[in-house]
């Protein structure tokens, strides 16, 4: 296997997450790493969705989100959901957790204008990661809530 180089201060490419048929649910491109003086793509995610006060809201998003944002962790693996949750508390980033799919969507349902991401493990018992992210996408449609970014994980690449 070669090895690609990455000059010091750029990202190194991220190849999609998914591709078929699947891919129209996941639609956003991420970057971990603080590369602006406003931090991660992350944080700037967070920050994005609500409108700045003197602004007008987005036509596309019928209604801002809550002031409660946080970011929802699914995966079945404790160890894996943990280390997500410390490295998001890291960032500063508030979080809620769930432990497979059907769990996920309860947990977006509670707050579907508050949740800003999802990083969802695809393999999972019970409701998979990809039926729960259509599941979420349905809910986003029914309440007229922005469309939140999702991020699929898995541990089988």
């Amino acid at each position: 296997m070669g090895e690609r180089s990455v000059a010091l201060g750029q990202n190194p490419p991220i190849p999609p997450a998914v591709n078929g048929e699947n891919s129209s649910i996941f639609n956003r491109d991420l970057s971990l790493y603080p590369t602006t003086p406003n931090g991660s793509q992350l944080q700037q995610l967070r920050r994005s969705r609500l409108p700045a006060p003197s602004e007008k809201p987005d036509p596309n998003y019928p209604e801002p989100r809550t002031s409660e944002q946080l970011f929802l962790l699914v995966d079945d693996n404790p160890i894996n959901l943990k280390m997500l949750e410390v490295f998001m508390k890291k960032l500063n980033l508030p979080c809620r957790t769930a432990t497979y799919g059907g769990h996920a969507v309860e947990k977006y349902r509670e707050n579907p204008k508050g949740v800003v991401g999802v990083f969802m493990d695809i393999s999972m018992p019970v409701m998979n990661g990809l039926e729960a992210t259509r599941t979420i996408r349905k809910i986003e449609t029914g309440a007229a809530a922005p469309r939140c970014a999702v991020f699929a994980l898995t541990g089988l690449a």
